[in-house]
């Protein structure tokens, strides 16, 4: 739904399923080392250690005294500053390692995680299961409820049929579903 739902308001989205992500440098972005550079023009910026010959080349010179830093690259799938905005889908985020649910936690209260911000019009949706028992999932604490809008969503036959039968769906799929709804 949310998936078309940026389609139909021609907005970007970014789905990550954060279940299936193992490492936090996928959210983090990858680790780089920076050393900080002079311009020619006596301008001072951080330049990532891989590019540090192309700058010293068109006259930047590493600043003597200074101790490198460690930064991140932006994970790929951030969106560019330019877009008009869109959605991050997080989906399946309450059955994600720990880690990551306490990384999503800052991301939903701040729109930025350690080396990254969200362009400006991106808005998260967060996509879970419930914890009444039936699946796989980390459970809420207090300080997480109050970061979060919860809806519940509920499938409902008669609207799906609707749609189906629109999108032309074929009659035996829809007559299936409306006899034995509780299979989906």
């Amino acid at each position: 739904a949310i998936l078309q739902l940026a389609d139909e308001l021609d907005l970007q989205c970014v789905k990550l399923n954060l279940a299936q992500i193992e490492e936090l440098g996928d959210l983090v972005g990858f680790p780089t080392k920076e050393y900080e550079m002079c311009s020619p023009e006596g301008e001072t910026c951080w330049v990532e250690e891989k590019v540090i010959d192309h700058y010293s080349r068109v006259g930047y010179t590493v600043i003597i005294g200074k101790k490198a830093r460690m930064s991140y690259a932006p994970p790929a799938w951030l969106p560019d500053e330019g877009s008009k905005g869109g959605i991050l889908l997080l989906d399946d985020w309450n059955r994600a390692d720990p880690r990551f649910v306490q990384a999503i936690m800052e991301l939903v209260d701040r729109g930025e995680y350690i080396s990254w911000k969200l362009p400006k019009n991106w808005n998260i949706v967060l996509t879970a299961n419930p914890d009444s028992g039936d699946y796989v999932v980390q459970s809420l604490d207090n300080a997480q409820r109050t970061r979060y809008i919860s809806f519940d969503l509920e499938f409902d036959k008669e609207v799906w049929a609707e749609w189906a039968e629109k999108e032309g769906i074929d009659g035996r799929c829809i007559n299936f579903v409306l006899l034995y709804p509780e299979l989906l």
